[in-house]
């Protein structure tokens, strides 16, 4: 992609101390989940769940921004458009040019008990086969996915039994190139919200598409305390 690009994908340095979060944007997620020092990186991204270990006594407020995930045809034409949106709302983004490259990636995140800390863009030529490897991570039936020897098992989910299955992904937004797409696209998000378990919003353009990221951005925010150490 260039130097360019490559500069503003994520930078995969995470912080050592370990953050506990105290308020969600969710009233009906979980109330106190802790975030993992090593939050994002490509090949194994841990979530955020419930933990039994004992809580600092020091806590400094503070706000994570979710980070985005692009499942694209052409991600240079996404870079290019929505740079300014990700700058501003989201805590960097990682690029996928495949489905399959995405499904994998997302097979090795946690899964199950976690509060979701990331909002999928795609294109409407990746949105089904995206929506289907959600759902698969989800329900751990993925025999419905094509076959891919690099595909890694999904992890147990963590959390308990009780625990609704949550994965990484949290929102989706799907830009579609032309208006004769929209009616096939809407009709088919009410199907694949309802699979998924994800609010999935359609963007005709790019405006509209920065509109939407820097909605579902604000929907993600997680607002989390850090211990003083």
């Amino acid at each position: 992609f260039g130097s360019s690009l490559a500069a503003a994908l994520l930078d995969l340095e995470a912080p050592a101390s370990c953050r506990v979060l105290a308020m969600l944007s969710d009233a009906s997620a979980l109330s106190l989940a802790f975030l993992p020092s090593h939050l994002g990186a490509p090949a194994v991204s841990r979530g955020w769940h419930m933990s039994p270990g004992s809580l600092p006594r020091a806590l400094s407020a503070e706000t994570i921004r979710p980070r985005l995930i692009v499942c694209h045809g052409d991600l240079m034409h996404v870079y290019r458009s929505q740079a300014s949106i990700i700058n501003q709302e989201f805590d960097g983004a990682l690029y996928f040019h495949t489905v399959p490259s995405f499904t994998r990636w997302l097979f090795t995140q946690e899964r199950g008990g976690i509060i979701p800390w990331c909002v999928l863009l795609t294109g409407w030529l990746e949105a089904k086969p995206c929506a289907a490897a959600i759902a698969a991570a989800r329900t751990g039936k993925h025999g419905s996915l094509r076959t891919d020897a690099k595909r890694p098992e999904l992890p147990e989910p963590v959390g308990g039994d009780a625990c609704e299955v949550r994965v990484a992904v949290g929102r989706m937004l799907v830009l579609i190139s032309s208006k004769q797409q929209k009616p096939a696209a809407v009709e088919w998000c009410h199907a694949a919200t309802a699979s998924t378990g994800l609010p999935i919003l359609i963007a005709s353009n790019d405006s509209k598409a920065t509109e939407c990221l820097a909605s579902l951005a604000e929907e993600m925010i997680i607002r989390v305390t850090r211990a003083s150490l």
